[in-house]
């Protein structure tokens, strides 16, 4: 309860932005929160991923037994549904109080999909990880 629900409504409770129609409408069109948002479903997830790689790559870094490249490209999604820096970076960035809001939405807007796109990813990376293997497949060890 406090990790999934307390915290995340005391986050917005605090984030100090009134959510409406309008503002709702005005950040989809919006490229300040559009690109907050997408900062934190798409550039998260591919810069945690993408350092995954390398250090895989560069061998100073090593999977969990069972994980593999996929499952931590599930994990990096759920990355985006950190959103306390963001919020203050968008204080720091901007002067303009609507503009502030604007990337506030688009920061609780993007942890919200991060995290819908983070967990329908590492139950799908559970399934296929706990799912008994076919006939033709030799069982994992």
């Amino acid at each position: 309860w406090t990790s999934f629900v307390i915290v995340p409504l005391f986050a917005l409770a605090n984030a100090g932005v009134e959510i409406n129609s309008t503002s709702l409408s005005e950040a989809a069109t919006s490229p300040i929160a559009l690109g907050v948002a997408a900062g934190l479903v798409i550039g998260k997830t591919i810069g945690i991923w993408l350092a995954a790689w390398i250090g895989l790559k560069l061998k100073i870094a090593r999977l969990p037994t069972g994980v593999d490249l996929s499952n931590m490209f599930a994990v990096a999604a759920t990355a985006g549904v950190g959103f306390t820096v963001s919020l203050f970076v968008g204080e720091l960035a901007f002067t303009s109080r609507e503009h502030i809001e604007i990337a506030r939405i688009g920061t609780l807007g993007g942890s919200l999909i991060a995290g819908l796109i983070g967990g329908f990813l590492l139950l799908r990376a559970r399934r296929r990880l706990t799912a008994p293997p076919a006939a033709d497949e030799p069982a994992p060890r």
